[in-house]
């Protein structure tokens, strides 16, 4: 059987982009048939050569692939990078930036301020140092994952409109972490784990949030916001959300181990029968009195049902309370019942038909 044709575009050499891999062609204006199988070319400098190229092709040469076509899939072990031949491509090292349909990571390998971008990422047993992005359609975690002191990750799911959930996965939704990787993760040990893109249009599904460390979720430009559907707990680090300021809506408790919860966004009560209309912001779990800061940059608005609903707000002895913007004023809620704080301070205005503060100034 003659082999089959394909059609290869014509390729160029830049110079600059050091230990990134480029897994296709930039697309130029001769085309040709060839039998030639497609080749992988590594990328070692950037110049203005390789501006004009990708201004031309429309595209861009790593943020987002515009311009690539991926070829294959990459295995990374502490030995090196791998393509689906086996072929060696090049050792790993701090920075590495790699693109491909599907990237497996083995067991063993340490990979420090790495960026990783593909279709599905499988992560073996992997140590992390410095600051590390990953992007992927869909994320495996297959083993246990270390962090070396300072280490951060960066977790986005291939496009800022992809949905994302933690915990319980979701019918239709590709991107996420369930109960065991957000485990692995936990224990990891990481400076900090950030969830979303900052330019991020994600709807945020958390059902069954349970974490340890500083954990950031955003979805912060238009379109963007998080549903809180069941019980969240935290404990080791800030529970920061990050969204446009209107878009928390909340239907279950947040329990933290004397960390803070900030919450840069409104939040708004959604009833159930399971919660009875009462819904708890506690940052004293497990016995720790002392508590920790509270903190909802914009507006707070009630249920559906029964006037609005309650909310509870505990900082414990030595939290601070601090609401940005204004209670009940567009959207009903019945009480707000403040448990325990150090100081409470609301910058906007309130309309509640009750206001308890039980221990708390």
């Amino acid at each position: 059987m003659p082999p089959s044709k394909h059609q290869t575009r014509n390729r160029f050499t830049v110079e600059g982009l050091e230990s990134r891999i480029l897994l296709s062609a930039v697309p130029m204006d001769a085309v040709m048939e060839t039998d030639e199988e497609p080749q992988v070319y590594e990328v070692q400098y950037v110049t203005e050569a390789a501006e004009v190229a990708s201004s031309e092709s429309g595209g861009e040469l790593y943020e987002g692939a515009g311009s690539l076509q991926v070829v294959e899939d990459l295995f990374v072990s502490a030995e090196g990078v791998f393509n689906g031949a086996g072929d060696l491509l090049q050792p790993i090292g701090p920075g590495m930036e790699l693109v491909a349909d599907h990237i497996t990571i083995a067991d063993g390998t340490v990979l420090e301020s790495v960026s990783l971008l593909a279709n599905s990422i499988s992560l073996g047993e992997v140590t992390w140092a410095g600051d590390s992005h990953l992007d992927a359609g869909q994320l495996s975690l297959l083993g246990a994952q270390t962090a070396l002191p300072g280490a951060t990750l960066l977790l986005t799911p291939g496009s800022d409109e992809a949905d994302i959930y933690l915990g319980q996965p979701v019918d239709g939704v590709a991107f996420g972490l369930d109960a065991q990787a957000l485990s692995l993760l936990s224990a990891a040990g990481l400076e900090h784990l950030t969830i979303g893109s900052e330019t991020g249009r994600h709807l945020f599904t958390i059902d069954g949030l349970n974490y340890s460390g500083n954990l950031t979720l955003q979805a912060p430009t238009d379109e963007g916001s998080f549903r809180v559907v069941s019980e969240v707990l935290h404990s080791g680090g800030t529970l920061t959300y990050v969204g446009t300021g209107t878009t928390q809506f909340t239907s279950a408790d947040t329990l933290t181990e004397g960390v803070p919860v900030a919450v840069n966004d409104s939040v708004e009560l959604v009833y159930t029968v399971g919660n009875e209309n009462e819904i708890r912001i506690d940052t004293t779990l497990n016995g720790n009195t002392a508590g920790a800061d509270i903190s909802i940059t914009g507006d707070i608005r009630g249920t559906d049902e029964g006037g609005g609903g309650t909310l509870f707000l505990n900082a414990g002895t030595e939290g601070t309370i601090l609401i940005g913007g204004n209670i009940g004023t567009s959207k009903a809620i019945q009480r707000i019942v403040i448990e325990s704080a150090a100081e409470v301070i609301i910058e906007g205005n309130i309309q509640v038909e009750i206001f308890e503060v039980l221990d708390g100034r």
